[in-house]
């Protein structure tokens, strides 16, 4: 300590050391406890924690199914069933596992963004349900407007060549009186 003045980056730079080591090493010296690192409050949190009543709802899903080993050579419980299947069961049973996704819509002249959750993947309908709600709320403040440009990067689900695309968005555009033009930016410049 007498050696590099209690500083940390002298004691790094001459010794070698790590900075954030002496600095610890430091800051445990007057009170003589260790300090907490807190190392297993790191890291992913596993499903269970996230979705509390998951583990119950897994359990209630495979106990009838369940079977001992016929030999009774261990105290586990077996269960034909793939970890797909379990998933799928509880995505059907419960919606709030499901995963959310996230569709926006940024209005550029008024820089507000209207942002839709669904729990479905994000299809070409499901994209223009969101177009269709944001339309609907908005269209009192733009009655002046009959075509709308809409800046589209070039995911597979927006193609143009996907007919239910181009469907869905003939019929937005027939249903609300407007002219649709869709521009594409060049792949992967859209982030």
């Amino acid at each position: 300590m007498d050696y590099c003045q209690a500083v940390a980056r002298k004691a790094e730079t001459i010794l070698g050391w790590g900075r954030d080591t002496v600095q610890a090493a430091l800051e445990e010296l007057p009170t003589g406890t260790a300090r907490q690192d807190r190392y297993r409050q790191r890291g992913r949190r596993k499903a269970e924690q996230k979705l509390s009543p998951l583990e119950e709802d897994i359990r209630k899903l495979l106990d009838p199914q369940s079977q001992i080993d016929p030999k009774f050579q261990s105290s586990f419980l077996f269960t034909r069933a793939t970890g797909k299947a379990v998933r799928e069961s509880l995505l059907q049973n419960e919606k709030t596992y499901a995963p959310e996704e996230i569709f926006g819509i940024l209005e550029t002249t008024s820089c507000q963004l209207f942002t839709v959750f669904g729990t479905s993947r994000e299809t070409s309908d499901f994209i223009v349900d969101c177009l269709q709600l944001w339309w609907d709320e908005r269209k009192t403040a733009y009655p002046q407007i009959r075509k709308l440009q809409i800046d589209l990067d070039n995911g597979p689900e927006l193609a143009s060549n996907r007919t239910q695309f181009i469907k869905r968005m003939v019929q937005f555009a027939d249903r609300n009186g407007l002219t649709i033009e869709l521009v594409y930016y060049p792949p992967y410049h859209s982030k």
